[in-house]
């Protein structure tokens, strides 16, 4: 007997009676007989043969699955706010970028004077130079501050900081040195 629960196989032989005249062992002819027994180990007629899961057991999973799902739902949640932000910086960094590079590319002065946009203070972007930037759905603002370079006469540095609101207010900056030729 198998006590393990699992299937076993018996060889039994059709035989006729051993003490019969009529024995003829050429017709031997072998079955195979499964036999189950049940893990309780008692195999009696008149007992219950237990299997399958309990309610108590299938709630308690559902249970477990149900906070492993929420879990899993919580960290794409984060994911999707991670890539939403990261998108926004790819975007303020592309805008900032190109703002500064306007504000590089502008002429001096026929006298050789800084061009009026790049005066010492602080300037709205646009005023001077076309504004192109928008980032859809979250709105922004982009500003420069210019000052003098402290050990260069001939020298300004020019700062963009480009502002924006999504669920949080964020700021991002970006500097360059520009020489008077």
């Amino acid at each position: 007997m198998n006590t393990f629960g699992i299937m076993q196989a018996t060889i039994s032989h059709n035989l006729k009676d051993p003490h019969s005249k009529a024995l003829k062992p050429n017709c031997l002819s072998p079955r195979i007989v499964i036999m189950r027994q049940s893990l309780s180990g008692g195999g009696r007629e008149g007992e219950k043969k237990k299997s399958g899961f309990t309610l108590l057991e299938i709630l308690i999973g559902i249970l477990l699955l149900s906070i492993a799902l929420l879990a899993i739902a919580g960290m794409h949640m984060a994911s999707i706010r991670g890539n939403s932000f990261g998108a926004n910086m790819t975007q303020v960094s592309f805008v900032g970028q190109s703002g500064l590079e306007a504000l590089r590319g502008l002429p001096f002065k026929p006298n050789g004077d800084w061009p009026d946009a790049l005066s010492i203070g602080t300037h709205k972007f646009g005023a001077a130079v076309d504004d192109s930037g928008s980032i859809p759905g979250t709105g922004f603002t982009r500003a420069y501050t210019v000052t003098q370079h402290p050990n260069t006469v001939n020298m300004r540095i020019i700062q963009m900081t480009i502002t924006w609101t999504d669920k949080a207010d964020h700021t991002l900056s970006f500097s360059m040195i520009r020489a008077n030729q």
